[in-house]
């Protein structure tokens, strides 16, 4: 990845750009998804019977180990710090901390192609769709009525496109990157899809709400938000993606369960019933770009490091060693995570 400033928000982890004084608020918001994916494993393991579910049984041991310790790189010169080494069990549906890493690559990696896409199409716009589907109580039913409902848009698009055959609104976008994402208030199951949409011409939200209508037979809503100004204001003077873009990525990418909105239960449903299934896509312009599989940030192999380890003690993190490129100890006596913000001065 280029190396420039591009701030991560925090509702994905945050990463390049983000310096020691940032560093703390980071552990926390680390140490609170790491905390709600503990409370869940203990649950599944007290309360479901696992006798004969050795997948059940994978995820519980995978839980119990996943970012158990973390350790950073702090690139003093720069004032940069990087997550150099993990164990993450990427069980995104049913680990926060996983989740939210996962959320933080896509971010940077789309990112990546949309400064390029700017420089070839710098009057092109963004916005933001969000289509929905009637509420219901099947899951299963729920989530696989919005996928068909969302594929059929896609094919009327391509068939426009490449047949010249049943217009549709999408025929305007040239490019999108989309995600599934299921709540669950009380109301009945909700899934609904968030997708970042490139356009020359602008949505006919009307237009698009009645066709939307005719596809899925239960829902007109459709939402579209304007995203920033043209891709040639991309860029602040600072070098510096401007927020609104990021802040819009981070809703596609981030995590396709709101786990503070759901209860245990709903949330071992929601795992059963969409593991395997690909809960993001692309298209258009945005088709190809390779997210790794690795949850760790990039590093700098020439940049001098101070080394920082932190360990879970079961509801945060704290510091447990800091030493240099040379594994000398800066300290001795270590406070925990949440005293100074640079505790090895």
């Amino acid at each position: 990845m280029p190396e420039r400033t591009m701030p991560r928000p925090d509702s994905c982890g945050g990463s390049t750009g983000q310096g020691i004084e940032k560093h703390g608020e980071r552990i926390s918001r680390f140490g609170d998804r790491r905390k709600r994916a503990a409370m869940f494993q203990r649950w599944l393991s007290d309360t479901q019977d696992l006798t004969h579910r050795e997948d059940l049984q994978k995820v519980s041991a995978d839980l119990r180990q996943c970012a158990s310790w973390l350790k950073f790189h702090h690139y003093y010169r720069l004032d940069d710090v990087r997550l150099a080494a993990a164990y993450t069990c990427k069980r995104h549906l049913v680990c926060p901390f996983c989740a939210a890493r996962r959320g933080s690559k896509t971010v940077e990696r789309y990112l990546d192609r949309l400064t390029i896409i700017a420089q070839e199409r710098p009057r092109a716009r963004l916005a933001l769709l969000t289509l929905t589907v009637k509420n219901g109580p099947d899951l299963v039913e729920r989530h696989a009525h919005l996928e068909r409902s969302w594929r059929r848009l896609q094919e009327r698009r391509r068939d426009w496109l490449k047949k010249g055959r049943g217009y549709t609104e999408l025929a305007k976008v040239s490019g999108a990157l989309f995600s599934y994402e299921v709540t669950n208030k009380g109301k009945g199951w909700h899934p609904h899809l968030h997708a970042i949409v490139l356009l020359d011409d602008w949505l006919d939200q009307g237009k698009l709400s009645a066709e939307w209508h005719r596809i899925t037979g239960d829902s007109f809503i459709v939402d579209i938000r304007r995203i920033g100004k043209r891709l040639d204001a991309l860029v602040d003077p600072t070098g510096s993606i401007v927020p609104e873009v990021v802040d819009a990525f981070t809703e596609v990418s981030k995590y396709a369960l709101k786990f503070s909105d759901l209860s245990f239960a709903d949330n071992l449903h929601a795992f059963e019933t969409l593991r395997g299934k690909r809960l993001q896509g692309a298209f258009g312009a945005f088709w190809g770009v390779k997210v790794p599989e690795s949850l760790l940030d990039d590093l700098l192999a020439s940049e001098p490091y101070l080394e920082l380890v932190y360990r879970f003690n079961g509801k945060a993190y704290d510091l447990t060693s800091a030493t240099d490129g040379n594994r000398l100890q800066i300290v001795g006596k270590l406070r925990p995570s949440w005293a100074a913000p640079i505790p090895y001065l």
